[in-house]
Protein backbone atom coordinates (compact mmCIF):
# COMPACT_ATOMS: atom_id res chain seq x y z
CA UNK A 1 0.00 0.00 0.00
CA UNK A 2 1.33 3.22 -0.88
CA UNK A 3 1.44 6.38 1.29
CA UNK A 4 -1.33 8.09 -0.17
CA UNK A 5 -3.67 4.66 0.38
CA UNK A 6 -2.62 4.62 4.20
CA UNK A 7 -3.39 8.35 4.42
CA UNK A 8 -7.05 7.46 3.17
CA UNK A 9 -7.27 4.72 5.65
CA UNK A 10 -6.30 6.41 8.37
CA UNK A 11 -8.57 9.87 7.71
CA UNK A 12 -11.22 7.05 7.38
CA UNK A 13 -10.69 5.40 10.70
CA UNK A 14 -10.57 8.74 12.76
CA UNK A 15 -13.98 9.42 11.38
CA UNK A 16 -14.97 6.39 12.27
CA UNK A 17 -13.72 6.39 15.90
CA UNK A 18 -14.85 10.38 15.86
CA UNK A 19 -18.71 9.11 15.09
CA UNK A 20 -18.70 6.88 17.81
CA UNK A 21 -17.43 8.93 20.30
CA UNK A 22 -20.26 12.23 19.22
CA UNK A 23 -23.41 8.47 19.45
CA UNK A 24 -21.91 8.10 23.01
CA UNK A 25 -22.17 11.51 23.82
CA UNK A 26 -25.64 12.00 22.84
CA UNK A 27 -26.93 8.91 24.48
CA UNK A 28 -25.21 9.98 28.40
CA UNK A 29 -26.05 13.61 27.21
CA UNK A 30 -30.10 12.41 27.04
CA UNK A 31 -30.12 10.35 29.80
CA UNK A 32 -31.79 11.14 32.86
CA UNK A 33 -29.65 13.38 35.13
CA UNK A 34 -29.90 13.28 38.96
CA UNK A 35 -30.91 16.42 41.08
CA UNK A 36 -28.31 17.99 43.09
CA UNK A 37 -29.22 18.09 46.56
CA UNK A 38 -31.67 15.67 46.26
CA UNK A 39 -29.51 12.37 46.25
CA UNK A 40 -26.18 13.26 47.50
CA UNK A 41 -22.86 11.02 47.18
CA UNK A 42 -22.48 8.24 49.84
CA UNK A 43 -19.39 8.55 50.96
CA UNK A 44 -17.86 4.79 50.42
CA UNK A 45 -16.99 2.87 53.87
CA UNK A 46 -13.37 1.88 54.70
CA UNK A 47 -12.67 -1.37 55.94
CA UNK A 48 -12.42 -1.58 59.63
CA UNK A 49 -14.13 1.86 60.04
CA UNK A 50 -17.42 2.50 62.02
CA UNK A 51 -20.58 3.02 60.22
CA UNK A 52 -21.47 6.63 59.58
CA UNK A 53 -24.65 6.26 61.77
CA UNK A 54 -24.97 3.94 64.18
CA UNK A 55 -27.56 1.51 64.10
CA UNK A 56 -30.21 1.57 66.28
CA UNK A 57 -30.20 -1.04 68.98
CA UNK A 58 -33.30 -3.58 69.07
CA UNK A 59 -35.69 -2.00 71.69
CA UNK A 60 -36.63 -5.70 72.94
CA UNK A 61 -33.10 -6.96 74.10
CA UNK A 62 -31.01 -3.51 74.04
CA UNK A 63 -28.60 -5.51 71.60
CA UNK A 64 -26.93 -3.82 68.45
CA UNK A 65 -27.86 -5.66 65.27
CA UNK A 66 -25.81 -7.61 63.08
CA UNK A 67 -23.77 -4.68 61.26
CA UNK A 68 -24.48 -4.66 57.34
CA UNK A 69 -21.31 -4.18 55.08
CA UNK A 70 -21.60 -3.69 51.38
CA UNK A 71 -25.16 -6.05 50.94
CA UNK A 72 -24.29 -8.64 53.36
CA UNK A 73 -24.55 -9.75 56.85
CA UNK A 74 -21.37 -10.03 59.28
CA UNK A 75 -20.38 -12.90 60.67
CA UNK A 76 -19.85 -11.86 64.07
CA UNK A 77 -17.12 -14.58 66.56
CA UNK A 78 -16.11 -14.00 69.85
CA UNK A 79 -12.40 -15.20 69.76
CA UNK A 80 -9.32 -15.56 72.15
CA UNK A 81 -6.82 -17.55 74.42
CA UNK A 82 -7.18 -19.35 77.31
CA UNK A 83 -3.72 -19.42 80.02
CA UNK A 84 -3.33 -20.85 83.01
CA UNK A 85 -1.57 -19.45 86.38
CA UNK A 86 2.01 -20.29 84.92
CA UNK A 87 1.23 -18.24 81.90
CA UNK A 88 0.98 -21.85 79.62
CA UNK A 89 -1.88 -22.37 77.09
CA UNK A 90 -4.44 -23.86 78.65
CA UNK A 91 -6.21 -26.88 76.24
CA UNK A 92 -9.85 -27.98 76.51
CA UNK A 93 -10.69 -25.00 78.74
CA UNK A 94 -14.69 -24.43 78.71
CA UNK A 95 -15.62 -20.89 78.00
CA UNK A 96 -19.32 -19.65 78.08
CA UNK A 97 -20.34 -16.97 76.54
CA UNK A 98 -23.24 -14.42 78.09
CA UNK A 99 -24.71 -11.68 77.09
CA UNK A 100 -22.69 -8.86 78.73
CA UNK A 101 -24.72 -5.69 78.92
CA UNK A 102 -23.29 -3.56 81.56
CA UNK A 103 -26.09 -1.57 83.63
CA UNK A 104 -26.07 0.98 85.97
CA UNK A 105 -26.43 -0.27 89.62
CA UNK A 106 -29.68 -0.15 90.94
CA UNK A 107 -29.78 2.14 93.95
CA UNK A 108 -31.43 2.32 97.52
CA UNK A 109 -33.61 4.96 98.27
CA UNK A 110 -32.94 7.85 100.38
CA UNK A 111 -33.60 7.53 104.51
CA UNK A 112 -33.78 11.40 104.92
CA UNK A 113 -36.67 12.36 107.12
CA UNK A 114 -40.18 14.20 105.67
CA UNK A 115 -38.28 17.61 106.81
CA UNK A 116 -35.12 17.38 104.92
CA UNK A 117 -35.01 21.00 102.63
CA UNK A 118 -34.41 18.91 99.57
CA UNK A 119 -37.82 17.14 99.63
CA UNK A 120 -40.63 18.39 97.08
CA UNK A 121 -44.30 18.04 96.99
CA UNK A 122 -44.70 15.18 94.83
CA UNK A 123 -47.36 17.03 92.19
CA UNK A 124 -43.82 18.89 91.66
CA UNK A 125 -42.10 16.14 90.35
CA UNK A 126 -44.61 14.80 88.65
CA UNK A 127 -44.60 18.50 86.44
CA UNK A 128 -40.76 18.96 86.49
CA UNK A 129 -40.17 14.78 84.80
CA UNK A 130 -43.54 13.85 83.61
CA UNK A 131 -43.63 10.81 85.77
CA UNK A 132 -46.91 8.63 85.64
CA UNK A 133 -48.25 7.24 89.07
CA UNK A 134 -46.19 4.00 89.33
CA UNK A 135 -42.78 6.03 88.70
CA UNK A 136 -43.82 8.73 91.46
CA UNK A 137 -44.93 6.60 94.03
CA UNK A 138 -41.93 5.21 93.65
CA UNK A 139 -39.49 8.39 93.72
CA UNK A 140 -37.65 9.14 96.74
CA UNK A 141 -34.59 11.51 97.68
CA UNK A 142 -31.15 10.25 96.37
CA UNK A 143 -29.11 8.26 98.62
CA UNK A 144 -25.92 7.36 96.55
CA UNK A 145 -26.48 3.18 98.42
CA UNK A 146 -26.23 0.54 95.58
CA UNK A 147 -28.78 -1.89 96.57
CA UNK A 148 -26.96 -5.15 97.82
CA UNK A 149 -27.55 -8.31 95.67
CA UNK A 150 -29.71 -10.82 97.20
CA UNK A 151 -28.99 -13.59 94.79
CA UNK A 152 -26.97 -14.59 91.50
CA UNK A 153 -29.44 -13.42 88.85
CA UNK A 154 -29.76 -15.93 86.57
CA UNK A 155 -28.12 -16.20 82.98
CA UNK A 156 -28.85 -17.37 79.56
CA UNK A 157 -25.56 -18.80 77.79
CA UNK A 158 -25.24 -17.55 74.40
CA UNK A 159 -22.22 -19.90 73.47
CA UNK A 160 -20.53 -22.75 74.66
CA UNK A 161 -16.93 -24.08 73.51
CA UNK A 162 -13.74 -25.38 74.39
CA UNK A 163 -10.30 -24.65 73.56
CA UNK A 164 -7.93 -25.85 71.48
CA UNK A 165 -4.44 -27.44 72.04
CA UNK A 166 -2.67 -24.31 71.75
CA UNK A 167 -5.72 -22.44 73.98
CA UNK A 168 -6.63 -20.47 71.58
CA UNK A 169 -10.99 -20.50 70.96
CA UNK A 170 -13.51 -19.06 68.44
CA UNK A 171 -17.13 -18.86 68.20
CA UNK A 172 -19.30 -17.51 66.07
CA UNK A 173 -22.07 -15.06 67.90
CA UNK A 174 -25.50 -13.12 66.31
CA UNK A 175 -24.77 -10.02 67.06
CA UNK A 176 -21.60 -7.72 68.32
CA UNK A 177 -22.47 -7.98 72.17
CA UNK A 178 -20.70 -7.17 74.10
CA UNK A 179 -20.75 -10.25 75.97
CA UNK A 180 -19.26 -11.59 79.19
CA UNK A 181 -16.85 -14.97 79.09
CA UNK A 182 -16.56 -17.35 81.51
CA UNK A 183 -13.41 -19.43 81.05
CA UNK A 184 -13.04 -22.88 83.13
CA UNK A 185 -10.75 -26.03 83.58
CA UNK A 186 -11.25 -28.57 86.38
CA UNK A 187 -8.02 -28.44 88.47
CA UNK A 188 -7.10 -25.47 86.98
CA UNK A 189 -9.34 -22.45 87.82
CA UNK A 190 -11.64 -20.20 86.65
CA UNK A 191 -11.33 -16.56 84.70
CA UNK A 192 -13.99 -13.94 83.69
CA UNK A 193 -13.96 -10.87 81.20
CA UNK A 194 -16.65 -8.27 80.73
CA UNK A 195 -17.17 -5.64 78.09
CA UNK A 196 -15.64 -8.21 75.22
CA UNK A 197 -16.97 -6.91 71.39
CA UNK A 198 -17.15 -9.60 68.44
CA UNK A 199 -14.96 -9.70 66.19
CA UNK A 200 -15.31 -9.59 62.07
CA UNK A 201 -14.62 -13.47 61.22
CA UNK A 202 -14.14 -12.09 57.60
CA UNK A 203 -11.14 -9.82 59.20
CA UNK A 204 -10.30 -11.93 62.28
CA UNK A 205 -8.28 -11.20 65.26
CA UNK A 206 -6.22 -12.32 68.55
CA UNK A 207 -9.24 -11.51 70.79
CA UNK A 208 -9.26 -11.60 74.59
CA UNK A 209 -6.76 -13.24 77.12
CA UNK A 210 -8.28 -14.84 80.17
CA UNK A 211 -5.76 -15.98 83.12
CA UNK A 212 -6.90 -18.81 84.93
CA UNK A 213 -6.31 -18.94 88.73
CA UNK A 214 -8.99 -20.42 92.05
CA UNK A 215 -11.70 -18.18 93.08
CA UNK A 216 -10.33 -15.89 96.08
CA UNK A 217 -12.05 -12.58 98.08
CA UNK A 218 -11.79 -9.44 97.37
CA UNK A 219 -10.75 -7.47 100.82
CA UNK A 220 -11.17 -3.45 101.95
CA UNK A 221 -11.97 -0.55 103.58
CA UNK A 222 -14.39 1.64 103.31
CA UNK A 223 -13.49 5.94 104.15
CA UNK A 224 -14.62 9.39 104.21
CA UNK A 225 -12.31 12.20 102.83
CA UNK A 226 -10.73 12.21 106.35
CA UNK A 227 -10.07 8.53 105.91
CA UNK A 228 -12.46 7.66 109.05
CA UNK A 229 -14.10 4.24 108.60
CA UNK A 230 -17.50 3.98 107.33
CA UNK A 231 -19.56 1.54 108.68
CA UNK A 232 -22.67 -0.14 106.74
CA UNK A 233 -21.40 0.82 103.39
CA UNK A 234 -22.81 -1.09 100.67
CA UNK A 235 -20.12 -2.50 98.18
CA UNK A 236 -21.20 -4.19 94.82
CA UNK A 237 -18.63 -5.87 92.68
CA UNK A 238 -20.20 -6.86 88.92
CA UNK A 239 -18.82 -7.88 85.64
CA UNK A 240 -21.71 -7.46 82.89
CA UNK A 241 -24.70 -7.99 84.35
CA UNK A 242 -23.63 -10.23 87.15
CA UNK A 243 -23.02 -8.86 90.65
CA UNK A 244 -21.86 -9.64 94.23
CA UNK A 245 -22.02 -7.27 97.44
CA UNK A 246 -20.97 -7.13 101.04
CA UNK A 247 -21.78 -4.43 104.21
CA UNK A 248 -18.87 -2.70 105.26
CA UNK A 249 -18.64 -3.27 109.25
CA UNK A 250 -17.87 -0.98 112.44
CA UNK A 251 -13.89 -0.53 111.33
CA UNK A 252 -15.05 -0.13 107.38
CA UNK A 253 -14.26 -3.30 106.95
CA UNK A 254 -15.73 -5.81 103.98
CA UNK A 255 -14.91 -9.02 101.93
CA UNK A 256 -16.61 -10.42 99.05
CA UNK A 257 -16.00 -14.17 98.59
CA UNK A 258 -15.42 -16.75 95.82
CA UNK A 259 -14.84 -14.38 92.94
CA UNK A 260 -13.58 -15.36 89.48
CA UNK A 261 -10.29 -13.84 88.57
CA UNK A 262 -10.53 -10.65 86.15
CA UNK A 263 -11.43 -7.56 86.32
CA UNK A 264 -14.87 -6.13 87.65
CA UNK A 265 -16.62 -2.65 88.32
CA UNK A 266 -17.25 -1.73 91.65
CA UNK A 267 -19.69 0.36 93.83
CA UNK A 268 -20.11 1.66 96.89
CA UNK A 269 -22.21 3.99 98.79
CA UNK A 270 -23.49 5.20 102.41
CA UNK A 271 -26.10 7.41 103.66
CA UNK A 272 -25.30 10.64 103.52
CA UNK A 273 -22.13 10.37 101.50
CA UNK A 274 -21.14 11.14 98.04
CA UNK A 275 -20.65 7.51 96.17
CA UNK A 276 -17.45 5.92 94.73
CA UNK A 277 -17.22 3.68 91.76
CA UNK A 278 -14.40 2.14 90.53
CA UNK A 279 -13.97 0.96 87.01
CA UNK A 280 -10.99 -1.96 87.16
CA UNK A 281 -10.74 -3.25 90.09
CA UNK A 282 -8.58 -6.60 89.67
CA UNK A 283 -9.23 -9.93 91.19
CA UNK A 284 -7.32 -11.44 92.68
CA UNK A 285 -6.09 -8.39 94.28
CA UNK A 286 -2.45 -7.76 95.12
CA UNK A 287 -3.67 -5.53 98.64
CA UNK A 288 -6.99 -5.16 100.23
CA UNK A 289 -9.19 -1.98 98.44
CA UNK A 290 -9.34 1.18 100.13
CA UNK A 291 -12.73 2.97 98.79
CA UNK A 292 -13.12 6.69 99.47
CA UNK A 293 -16.70 7.87 99.52
CA UNK A 294 -17.56 11.69 100.12
CA UNK A 295 -16.20 13.16 97.05
CA UNK A 296 -18.17 12.30 94.11
CA UNK A 297 -19.85 14.45 91.38
CA UNK A 298 -21.10 17.76 91.16
CA UNK A 299 -23.35 20.28 88.70
CA UNK A 300 -23.26 23.85 88.70
CA UNK A 301 -26.45 25.15 87.10
CA UNK A 302 -27.35 28.65 86.53
CA UNK A 303 -30.73 29.91 86.07
CA UNK A 304 -31.59 32.60 83.07
CA UNK A 305 -34.58 34.81 82.49
CA UNK A 306 -34.88 34.36 78.24
CA UNK A 307 -36.60 36.90 76.78
CA UNK A 308 -38.40 37.94 73.77
CA UNK A 309 -38.21 40.95 71.54
CA UNK A 310 -41.24 43.18 73.16
CA UNK A 311 -43.17 44.11 69.73
CA UNK A 312 -43.66 48.56 69.29
CA UNK A 313 -46.64 49.76 67.35
CA UNK A 314 -45.98 50.92 64.45
CA UNK A 315 -43.01 48.51 64.06
CA UNK A 316 -42.22 45.00 61.88
CA UNK A 317 -42.77 42.11 64.47
CA UNK A 318 -39.85 40.71 65.78
CA UNK A 319 -38.54 37.45 64.97
CA UNK A 320 -39.70 34.96 67.81
CA UNK A 321 -36.76 32.91 67.50
CA UNK A 322 -34.52 36.27 68.14
CA UNK A 323 -34.91 35.51 72.29
CA UNK A 324 -31.60 36.85 74.47
CA UNK A 325 -30.97 36.04 78.19
CA UNK A 326 -32.06 37.92 80.55
CA UNK A 327 -31.12 38.88 84.03
CA UNK A 328 -30.69 35.81 86.79
CA UNK A 329 -33.85 33.80 88.35
CA UNK A 330 -33.46 33.70 92.50
CA UNK A 331 -35.40 31.66 93.98
CA UNK A 332 -35.63 29.01 91.07
CA UNK A 333 -36.35 25.53 91.89
CA UNK A 334 -33.58 23.31 90.42
CA UNK A 335 -34.10 19.46 90.44
CA UNK A 336 -32.11 16.79 89.04
CA UNK A 337 -33.53 13.09 88.72
CA UNK A 338 -31.49 10.51 88.75
CA UNK A 339 -33.61 7.67 85.92
CA UNK A 340 -32.20 4.38 87.10
CA UNK A 341 -33.18 4.71 90.90
CA UNK A 342 -36.26 7.17 90.45
CA UNK A 343 -34.49 9.07 93.08
CA UNK A 344 -33.62 13.31 93.18
CA UNK A 345 -31.91 15.95 94.26
CA UNK A 346 -32.76 19.80 94.86
CA UNK A 347 -31.46 22.78 95.57
CA UNK A 348 -32.49 26.70 94.88
CA UNK A 349 -30.51 29.46 93.55
CA UNK A 350 -29.34 32.41 94.67
CA UNK A 351 -29.23 36.10 93.84
CA UNK A 352 -26.80 35.10 91.25
CA UNK A 353 -29.54 32.27 90.06
CA UNK A 354 -26.51 29.54 90.32
CA UNK A 355 -26.94 26.35 92.53
CA UNK A 356 -24.07 23.88 92.86
CA UNK A 357 -25.42 20.40 93.97
CA UNK A 358 -22.74 17.88 94.87
CA UNK A 359 -22.01 14.25 96.35
CA UNK A 360 -23.57 13.02 93.16
CA UNK A 361 -22.72 9.61 91.49
CA UNK A 362 -22.51 7.66 88.66
CA UNK A 363 -25.48 6.94 86.02
CA UNK A 364 -27.90 9.67 83.95
CA UNK A 365 -29.31 12.84 85.34
CA UNK A 366 -32.21 14.60 83.86
CA UNK A 367 -32.49 18.40 84.84
CA UNK A 368 -35.44 20.93 85.32
CA UNK A 369 -36.37 24.18 86.96
CA UNK A 370 -39.64 26.05 87.71
CA UNK A 371 -40.39 28.72 89.69
CA UNK A 372 -44.19 30.79 90.26
CA UNK A 373 -44.70 33.17 87.08
CA UNK A 374 -42.06 31.25 84.99
CA UNK A 375 -42.81 27.96 82.47
CA UNK A 376 -40.89 24.84 83.51
CA UNK A 377 -37.15 25.22 82.49
CA UNK A 378 -35.54 22.04 81.17
CA UNK A 379 -31.30 21.95 80.92
CA UNK A 380 -29.00 19.53 79.05
CA UNK A 381 -28.87 15.76 80.39
CA UNK A 382 -26.01 15.20 82.55
CA UNK A 383 -24.11 11.54 82.23
CA UNK A 384 -21.83 10.96 84.73
CA UNK A 385 -19.16 7.67 84.21
CA UNK A 386 -16.24 6.92 85.85
CA UNK A 387 -13.46 8.64 85.15
CA UNK A 388 -16.27 11.80 83.94
CA UNK A 389 -14.72 15.31 85.04
CA UNK A 390 -15.44 16.06 88.85
CA UNK A 391 -18.01 18.91 87.83
CA UNK A 392 -20.51 19.71 85.15
CA UNK A 393 -21.98 22.72 84.41
CA UNK A 394 -25.19 23.84 83.23
CA UNK A 395 -27.43 26.59 81.93
CA UNK A 396 -31.35 26.80 82.15
CA UNK A 397 -33.29 29.35 80.57
CA UNK A 398 -36.84 29.89 81.50
CA UNK A 399 -39.76 32.09 79.52
CA UNK A 400 -41.88 33.82 81.97
CA UNK A 401 -45.20 32.72 81.88
CA UNK A 402 -48.17 34.34 80.60
CA UNK A 403 -51.93 34.31 80.37
CA UNK A 404 -53.21 33.02 77.27
CA UNK A 405 -56.98 34.29 76.53
CA UNK A 406 -59.07 32.12 75.16
CA UNK A 407 -63.03 32.73 73.71
CA UNK A 408 -64.85 29.73 73.22
CA UNK A 409 -67.78 30.29 70.22
CA UNK A 410 -70.35 28.38 68.43
CA UNK A 411 -69.97 27.64 64.78
CA UNK A 412 -72.24 30.94 64.01
CA UNK A 413 -69.84 33.25 66.67
CA UNK A 414 -71.90 32.85 69.77
CA UNK A 415 -70.68 32.69 72.82
CA UNK A 416 -70.35 29.45 74.68
CA UNK A 417 -71.23 30.41 78.33
CA UNK A 418 -70.18 27.85 81.45
CA UNK A 419 -68.31 25.56 79.57
CA UNK A 420 -66.10 23.60 81.86
CA UNK A 421 -62.31 23.62 81.25
CA UNK A 422 -59.78 20.84 81.63
CA UNK A 423 -55.94 20.18 81.51
CA UNK A 424 -54.63 17.19 80.11
CA UNK A 425 -54.90 14.15 81.88
CA UNK A 426 -51.79 11.85 82.91
CA UNK A 427 -50.48 13.60 78.80
CA UNK A 428 -52.14 15.26 77.03
CA UNK A 429 -55.51 12.86 76.11
CA UNK A 430 -58.55 14.36 78.39
CA UNK A 431 -58.95 11.91 81.07
CA UNK A 432 -61.59 12.02 83.98
CA UNK A 433 -59.43 10.61 86.38
CA UNK A 434 -56.66 12.67 86.38
CA UNK A 435 -57.15 15.83 84.44
CA UNK A 436 -58.01 18.98 86.15
CA UNK A 437 -60.83 21.35 86.01
CA UNK A 438 -59.34 25.28 85.82
CA UNK A 439 -62.75 26.59 85.49
CA UNK A 440 -65.96 27.72 82.94
CA UNK A 441 -65.82 30.30 80.36
CA UNK A 442 -67.91 33.30 81.09
CA UNK A 443 -70.93 35.16 79.45
CA UNK A 444 -68.76 35.71 76.53
CA UNK A 445 -67.31 32.66 76.21
CA UNK A 446 -64.01 33.37 77.49
CA UNK A 447 -61.79 32.07 80.08
CA UNK A 448 -57.93 32.46 80.91
CA UNK A 449 -54.53 29.79 81.11
CA UNK A 450 -51.37 29.71 81.76
CA UNK A 451 -49.95 26.75 79.11
CA UNK A 452 -46.64 25.55 80.05
CA UNK A 453 -45.75 22.85 76.71
CA UNK A 454 -42.71 21.93 78.99
CA UNK A 455 -45.81 19.88 81.11
CA UNK A 456 -47.83 17.54 78.78
CA UNK A 457 -50.97 18.23 80.36
CA UNK A 458 -50.44 21.76 80.75
CA UNK A 459 -49.38 22.40 77.58
CA UNK A 460 -53.07 21.55 76.26
CA UNK A 461 -56.72 22.71 77.08
CA UNK A 462 -60.06 20.59 76.92
CA UNK A 463 -63.37 22.45 76.52
CA UNK A 464 -66.37 20.63 77.46
CA UNK A 465 -69.88 22.33 76.73
CA UNK A 466 -72.48 21.42 79.05
CA UNK A 467 -74.98 22.19 76.01
CA UNK A 468 -74.22 18.50 74.90
CA UNK A 469 -71.45 20.61 71.81
CA UNK A 470 -68.52 17.73 70.94
CA UNK A 471 -65.26 19.05 73.15
CA UNK A 472 -62.60 20.80 71.72
CA UNK A 473 -58.81 20.34 72.17
CA UNK A 474 -57.30 23.88 72.84
CA UNK A 475 -53.30 23.86 72.06
CA UNK A 476 -51.90 27.78 71.42
CA UNK A 477 -48.82 27.79 68.80
CA UNK A 478 -46.70 29.93 71.31
CA UNK A 479 -47.89 29.84 74.55
CA UNK A 480 -45.31 32.72 75.68
CA UNK A 481 -47.52 35.07 73.31
CA UNK A 482 -50.48 36.21 75.28
CA UNK A 483 -52.04 36.43 72.14
CA UNK A 484 -56.37 35.08 71.96
CA UNK A 485 -56.77 31.54 71.03
CA UNK A 486 -60.53 31.19 69.35
CA UNK A 487 -62.10 27.65 69.71
CA UNK A 488 -65.39 26.88 67.80
CA UNK A 489 -67.57 24.15 69.35
CA UNK A 490 -69.20 21.83 66.57
CA UNK A 491 -72.04 19.79 66.95
CA UNK A 492 -70.88 16.49 68.53
CA UNK A 493 -72.88 12.82 69.47
CA UNK A 494 -72.24 10.56 72.33
CA UNK A 495 -70.31 7.99 72.48
CA UNK A 496 -71.18 4.90 74.60
CA UNK A 497 -71.47 1.40 75.24
CA UNK A 498 -70.53 -1.30 77.88
CA UNK A 499 -67.80 -3.67 78.57
CA UNK A 500 -69.02 -7.23 79.54
CA UNK A 501 -67.14 -10.75 80.79
CA UNK A 502 -67.04 -13.71 78.48
CA UNK A 503 -69.97 -14.86 80.75
CA UNK A 504 -71.55 -11.64 80.55
CA UNK A 505 -70.72 -10.25 83.65
CA UNK A 506 -70.40 -6.14 83.57
CA UNK A 507 -66.46 -5.55 84.07
CA UNK A 508 -66.05 -2.77 86.32
CA UNK A 509 -62.64 0.12 85.79
CA UNK A 510 -62.31 -0.77 82.37
CA UNK A 511 -60.75 1.83 80.47
CA UNK A 512 -61.56 2.70 77.26
CA UNK A 513 -59.72 5.19 74.69
CA UNK A 514 -61.67 7.16 71.80
CA UNK A 515 -59.84 8.33 68.93
CA UNK A 516 -61.84 10.96 66.42
CA UNK A 517 -59.86 11.97 63.15
CA UNK A 518 -61.18 14.43 60.72
CA UNK A 519 -59.70 16.54 57.77
CA UNK A 520 -59.31 19.32 59.96
CA UNK A 521 -56.73 19.22 62.51
CA UNK A 522 -58.79 20.71 65.38
CA UNK A 523 -61.07 18.35 65.16
CA UNK A 524 -58.61 15.60 65.86
CA UNK A 525 -59.27 14.27 69.24
CA UNK A 526 -58.23 11.63 72.49
CA UNK A 527 -60.21 10.98 75.43
CA UNK A 528 -60.52 8.30 78.28
CA UNK A 529 -63.74 6.84 79.98
CA UNK A 530 -63.57 3.97 82.88
CA UNK A 531 -66.73 1.42 83.14
CA UNK A 532 -69.02 1.64 86.25
CA UNK A 533 -69.92 -1.08 88.14
CA UNK A 534 -72.54 -1.99 85.60
CA UNK A 535 -70.01 -1.56 82.72
CA UNK A 536 -70.85 1.55 80.86
CA UNK A 537 -68.60 3.94 79.48
CA UNK A 538 -70.11 6.91 77.84
CA UNK A 539 -67.43 10.05 76.81
CA UNK A 540 -68.67 13.74 76.34
CA UNK A 541 -70.12 14.50 73.22
CA UNK A 542 -67.30 14.18 70.74
CA UNK A 543 -66.92 15.29 67.06
CA UNK A 544 -68.15 13.63 63.74
CA UNK A 545 -65.12 11.63 62.41
CA UNK A 546 -63.60 8.11 61.84
CA UNK A 547 -64.23 6.75 64.95
CA UNK A 548 -61.38 4.06 66.82
CA UNK A 549 -62.50 2.67 70.47
CA UNK A 550 -60.00 0.40 72.32
CA UNK A 551 -60.73 -0.96 75.69
CA UNK A 552 -58.33 -2.08 78.38
CA UNK A 553 -59.55 -4.28 81.12
CA UNK A 554 -56.33 -5.75 83.25
CA UNK A 555 -54.16 -6.26 80.38
CA UNK A 556 -57.10 -8.23 78.26
CA UNK A 557 -58.24 -5.61 75.11
CA UNK A 558 -60.47 -5.09 72.22
CA UNK A 559 -60.37 -2.25 69.81
CA UNK A 560 -63.40 -1.43 67.04
CA UNK A 561 -63.51 0.99 63.98
CA UNK A 562 -66.20 3.24 62.73
CA UNK A 563 -66.08 5.09 59.85
CA UNK A 564 -66.98 8.36 59.47
CA UNK A 565 -70.06 7.72 57.55
CA UNK A 566 -72.02 6.47 60.39
CA UNK A 567 -73.77 9.29 62.25
CA UNK A 568 -75.70 7.47 65.04
CA UNK A 569 -76.01 9.52 68.17
CA UNK A 570 -75.52 7.62 70.09
CA UNK A 571 -72.63 6.17 68.94
CA UNK A 572 -73.35 2.24 71.15
CA UNK A 573 -70.39 -0.41 71.09
CA UNK A 574 -70.17 -2.74 73.32
CA UNK A 575 -67.17 -5.04 74.27
CA UNK A 576 -67.07 -8.98 75.50
CA UNK A 577 -63.55 -9.56 77.25
CA UNK A 578 -61.99 -12.68 78.31
CA UNK A 579 -61.16 -12.11 81.69
CA UNK A 580 -58.81 -13.93 83.73
CA UNK A 581 -61.16 -15.91 86.64
CA UNK A 582 -60.14 -14.74 90.29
Amino acid sequence: MNSSNKAVVALFALAVVAALAAVAWLVLDSAPRSEPGIHPPVPPVKSGAKDPVPPPRDPRTGRNPPRVKQGKVTAWEVAGLVKGPDGAAAADAEVAVFPGVSRDVPLAPSTASSTSTEKIPEETLRELFSLDPDDLAATSLYSGVPVLPTAAAPEKETAHVRTGPDGAFRVPVKFRGPFRLVARKEGVGHAVVADVQALDAAVGGAGVTLTLGPASTLAGRVVNGAGGAVEGAVVVIRSGSSSRGATSGPDGAFAIQDLVPGKYVLDAGAQGLAPASLAAVEVPAAAPLEVVLGAGYAVRVTVAKREVPVHQPGMPNPNRNAVFQGPPVEGALVVLYHRQSRTYRSAVTGADGTVRIDRLGTGQWLLSARKEGFLVGLGKVIHFRTGSPPEETREVKMYASVPTPIRVLDENGLPIRAAKVFTGGLDIEYDPRHSVQVGKTDDEGRISFAFDDGIPWKGILWIVPEDGGAVVKVEPDDPTSGEEVRAVVRPGRVIQGTVSDQRGRPVKGAQVLVNVTNDEPEVDVGLYAYTDEKGVYRFPALPFGDVSLEVDADGEWDTQDIEAEVKDNPLVRDFKIEVEEK
